[in-house]
């Protein structure tokens, strides 16, 4: 496993898939802690959006919760603007997509503490 942002980059060995892998923190595991991750990961799993992550499992393993979704390879959003002049539509187009993941996630009630989840 290879420490990727603020996240964990690994390889799904039972599918040979590349997936990320959320792990809540030692610091913050505090009861309300707990229950906020099983339900960001309990509504994430419901959503089906093609701009916000598949989860593909959520649970515990030696005392830390974990939620492991899809690995998207695209950098940040940072990285992407400083990529260069990006024309009008591809900016609009982002935005869109961006918008359209968030009012999903809104209306699934997703948040984790830090915003949203991730859309891709």
């Amino acid at each position: 496993m290879r420490r990727n942002g603020s996240g964990y980059r690994a390889t799904d060995i039972r599918l040979n898939r590349t997936v990320a892998i959320k792990v809540l923190s030692a610091k913050l595991a505090d009861a309300a802690a707990r229950r906020r991750f099983q339900r960001e990961a309990e509504t994430a799993s419901s959503l089906n959006h093609p701009h916000i992550l598949s989860v593909f499992d959520a649970g515990e393993f030696e005392g830390q919760q974990y939620l492991v979704t899809e690995f998207v390879d695209g950098g940040t959003l940072k990285q992407w603007a400083s990529g260069g002049n990006r024309t009008r539509r591809q900016i609009v187009e982002l935005l869109i997509g961006v918008a359209d993941g968030l009012a999903v996630a809104c209306s699934g009630s997703v948040g984790n503490g830090e915003g949203v989840l991730p859309v891709r």
